[in-house]
């Protein structure tokens, strides 16, 4: 879902775009402040939160390649992040 989202923005050098994604568990065991889920390893309250992460993830970048996309012409994932990060 991540991979899927942040494809939105479209910048060069994302061919091995994969690579970089790291994945978690993401049920009751990874989720520290999750609360109870009566017996169950998932619920819909950690696929929500992945979701509401993913939304951020694409729109707090997209200014900015917006931004260096003017002043470069095309951006590279490296540079957008490099950039994002600062």
């Amino acid at each position: 879902m991540t991979a899927f989202s942040l494809s939105a923005i479209k910048c060069d050098g994302m061919g091995d775009f994969l690579e970089k994604i790291r994945i978690i568990q993401a049920d009751t065991l990874s989720l520290i402040q999750g609360g109870l889920t009566a017996g169950s390893t998932t619920s819909e309250c950690s696929c929500e939160a992945v979701r509401i992460c993913c939304n951020i993830l694409v729109e707090r970048p997209t200014p900015i390649k917006e931004k260096l996309q003017e002043q470069m012409g095309s951006v590279e994932w490296g540079i957008l992040i490099l950039e994002a990060t600062r």
